[in-house]
């Protein structure tokens, strides 16, 4: 899941950009679970040179982007492009001049604000937009949720077949799931018999889920303490693969007093909400930025 939030704000006043509070903008957005990407511009040309800005969440720009070209004569150009990036359109003067704009050039998708309230609208329609990334990003967590639904229906289908079944069929049911184990199992005792007579990265990785990775991390941490050490006392496997392994596989029901969702896996619960969303967010993406500093502390190692 893509766990940055990107920004084009973009006046040419550009003591205007000076005087912005960044650090309460970038707040706003790691609140939400998500590390801020913000480009300050006031230069018109390196502006335009990113166009046509599809790979940013969000647009802020002034009424009068350019002395040659005003703002919404560039939001309809950007439609006209098929680029539907939310955009904040915003003025020192009146808005009213800004609805006036947007309903003569037929602009959609386009928020206005006027420039004392610009941050509160940033976080109304920035959280707005989360929506969008979150339904695109989270298509391969409902894939691996629906996957975790079918499963639970093929148990129940097998619950119900075992039912139905004679004592024959029953035996011959059971050997075959004992043969199709024991073959598998003998595969994975042969991967790791290989492995330990030709110990290899390449031998290793592939006996390796997400777990056993945060285990390898752990050993060698032992032995290299000063180059690996991380700056976070939480715990992986509860704060990230717990959630994950109930998010991929659970069951989903909805709570019936509250809007939470409750997962069940393995006999056991977890309760999911936004708030737990968020939390989720910023686990990972703490997680991910501490580990990459780790791995880029040990390239500079090699390199020295």
């Amino acid at each position: 899941m893509r766990l940055t939030y990107s920004i084009i704000w973009f006046d040419d006043n550009e003591d205007y950009i000076d005087s912005l509070d960044k650090d309460e903008i970038d707040k706003i957005i790691k609140e939400w679970g998500f590390q801020p990407n913000i480009l300050y511009l006031s230069d018109p040309k390196k502006f335009g040179s990113l166009s046509p800005f599809r790979e940013f969440d969000l647009l802020v720009i002034d009424k009068h982007i350019e002395h040659s070209q005003e703002g919404e004569k560039f939001i309809s150009e950007l439609r006209n492009s098929n680029v539907y990036t939310e955009v904040i359109f915003y003025s020192a003067s009146e808005i009213d001049s800004l609805w006036k704009s947007i309903y003569e050039e037929r602009l959609q998708g386009v928020y206005v604000s006027d420039r004392q309230s610009i941050l509160s609208k940033l976080k109304e329609v920035g959280y707005q937009s989360l929506n969008k990334i979150l339904d695109i990003e989270n298509m391969r967590g409902i894939v691996m949720a629906e996957v975790g639904e079918i499963d639970q229906t093929f148990d129940e289908i097998t619950e119900l077949a075992i039912n139905i079944s004679s004592s024959d069929e029953l035996e011959e049911f059971y050997n075959d799931f004992f043969d199709d184990k024991r073959d598998h199992l003998i595969d994975q005792i042969k991967s790791l018999a290989n492995f330990k007579e030709n110990k290899s990265l390449g031998n290793l990785v592939p006996l390796c889920d997400s777990n056993k990775r945060w285990k390898n991390f752990r050993r060698l941490i032992k032995k290299h303490n000063e180059i690996m050490s991380y700056n976070l006392n939480g715990d992986y496997p509860k704060d990230v693969l717990k959630p994950r392994n109930f998010l991929a596989h659970g069951i989903p029901k909805k709570s019936a007093t509250s809007n939470d969702v409750i997962f069940e896996f393995q006999k056991k619960q977890f309760v999911y909400n936004d708030s737990i969303g968020k939390k989720i967010r910023r686990d990972l993406l703490q997680y991910k930025l501490e580990f990459q500093k780790v791995r880029n502390n040990i390239k500079e190692s090699l390199d020295k």
